[in-house]
């Protein structure tokens, strides 16, 4: 019998070993059972040459495979994109396995809904795992995206190559949105921003995904460790939905898959399973009573009835035009003021004490978070600006002074004394604390450490760690902070020029799930992941 030679006995504990990890082996994978370098040079040429040729003799024990080319194969993904007005878009991550539970999960929502799975990929070159053009073999056969693919003229698939440890995926591409509208980009992590446009059109949007591939970014290079850290904490399980109105208007939401759970307009969905899950709370964009929008506003009253949230966070409840400091030394301003009939706080007073008593019957507690534009009445009482000001609003400046000078939130007290009729609000402080799930919502996001201006989502995460703020007006993901729009105007007496605004509001369920909401139009869904019988 022939006894087996160097090489056979070399590939054999190797092939052992790639069967173990299902994937190819490094030098330190080699050295471990005692095939070094020098072994590997001679019989086989090169570690390269070694996982060939395991890779061509037993191709069933690797988890990835070699990712379609072709330019047919490239052709039918973008039809199949094309043709279809419901997308879910997730990452897969070069060298990384599948999530097989988030996975099931995701496929048994689209079967059910008629959704198509779109794959994007990105890769991080300095991991142990890389192997370029190689992802699970699972995902071979779903919609893989190669190459930029339009979704219709304000939005598209951007296949540009982000690695998938950079901290801020979209460094450097806000010029993307600026030049070619709306794009989604591959990356494990969830962060979406705004680039400037006219107050004509529609929202240019920076969105990266999530991924379903489960994060591995383990490296040899003592540069890379510390990026591997962050990046494997900022690694989110999950995807974008996208719902195409037509060829301009479109939807777009984050779902994040936990423990192979996601949960998308108050609806879970399990490997096996879907159900209605009713949200923890919901954080409504700056309310801002005196320009709300109204369209805005009924589309909110829709979606809070689908959520059914135990709570709602309300910021900026007042516009307070009568007494804007906006406004107080520009003339022509506080002419237009008076003209459209704002002379007097009562009005929008009255319209904010409303506000809340509808809010409040659609769930068990209002939490009114301390915001600036609301303090503007303690400002108002502060510096004795209430004596210079319309008769009308001696009685609305008393009432606020007395309940000043008792230690009483003064804006509760005039919204009591104009017809605030529900128990179920809690007027919250700058000190207040309360968390929903991991996520703080009860700070404006205006002010960070001791009273200083955050500078933006970094500064809040510096700040707070995690949490859902208003103030900007400007939506954004970024890591665990989440800033909610505005539900006013886009188009308000102190803006002009270019904006990033939006209409927005952010859902939290108690398993630490998170939607944003994006209004447009008073619109937040086509409806057609909904199941029958639901408003949107």
């Amino acid at each position: 019998m022939k006894q087996p030679s160097a090489k056979d006995n070399a590939l054999k504990r190797c092939v052992a070993l790639s069967r173990k990890l299902r994937r190819d082996l490094t030098n330190r994978d080699t050295q471990s059972i005692g095939v070094g370098g020098g072994v590997i040079f001679r019989q086989f040429g090169n570690l390269a040459l070694l996982n060939q040729e395991i890779r061509t003799k037993y191709p069933n024990i690797f988890f990835d495979a070699e990712i379609p080319s072709e330019e047919d194969s490239a052709l039918q993904h973008e039809k199949r994109i094309h043709d279809s007005k419901l997308l879910f878009i997730t990452t897969a991550v070069v060298g990384c396995k599948v999530n097989k539970q988030s996975l099931r999960t995701v496929e048994r929502m689209c079967d059910k809904l008629g959704m198509t799975l779109v794959i994007m990929i990105c890769a991080d070159s300095t991991s142990k795992v890389f192997k370029a053009g190689k992802i699970d073999k699972r995902l071979i056969e779903k919609t893989l995206v190669t190459r930029d693919i339009r979704i219709n003229d304000n939005l598209y698939l951007n296949a540009i190559k982000i690695q998938a440890k950079n901290i801020n995926p979209l460094t450097g591409l806000r010029r993307f949105a600026q030049g070619r509208g709306s794009f989604i980009a591959p990356s494990p992590k969830q962060t979406l921003l705004t680039a400037p446009r006219s107050q004509q059109k529609l929202p240019h949007l920076q969105i990266t995904t999530g991924a379903i591939t489960d994060p591995n970014y383990e490296s040899a290079s003592y540069n890379s460790m510390r990026l591997a850290k962050i990046a494997d904490m900022d690694h989110v399980m999950g995807g974008v939905i996208v719902e195409v109105v037509d060829n301009e208007c479109f939807h777009v939401r984050h779902v994040q898959i936990k423990n192979g759970i996601l949960v998308d307009l108050g609806h879970a969905w399990g490997p096996t399973w879907d159900r209605a899950m009713p949200a923890k709370a919901v954080v409504l964009g700056d309310r801002h009573n005196g320009s709300r929008d109204e369209i805005c506003h009924e589309g909110t009253l829709k979606l809070l009835r689908l959520l059914h949230p135990e709570s709602i966070f309300l910021h900026d409840i007042c516009d307070m035009a009568a007494i804007s400091y906006h406004e107080r030394n520009n003339l022509t301003a506080r002419s237009n003021t008076i003209k459209a009939g704002n002379l007097s706080v009562v009005p929008e007073l009255r319209a904010t004490a409303k506000d809340i008593d509808n809010l409040a019957s659609l769930c068990r507690k209002v939490y009114v978070v301390k915001s600036n534009h609301d303090e503007w009445l303690d400002k108002w009482i502060d510096t004795g600006e209430f004596v210079k000001h319309n008769i009308c609003d001696i009685y609305v400046a008393i009432e606020a002074l007395r309940a000043k000078l008792e230690n009483r939130d003064p804006l509760r007290a005039v919204l009591r004394n104009v017809g605030m009729r529900t128990k179920k609000v809690k007027f919250l402080t700058r000190d207040s604390e309360v968390r929903i799930a991991q996520f703080l919502c009860s700070a404006h996001g205006d002010e960070g450490v001791a009273r200083s201006k955050p500078g933006g989502p970094a500064g809040l995460e510096r700040a707070f760690g995690s949490g859902v703020f208003g103030h900007s007006h400007t939506v954004c993901v970024w890591h665990n902070i989440l800033q909610v729009g505005t539900s006013s105007f886009m188009k308000m007496s102190y803006t002009r020029g270019l904006i990033s605004w939006m209409q927005a509001h952010v859902a939290i369920w108690p398993t630490g799930h998170w939607q944003m909401y994006l209004m447009i139009d008073g619109k937040y869904t086509t409806g057609r992941t909904l199941g029958d019988g639901k408003s949107v």
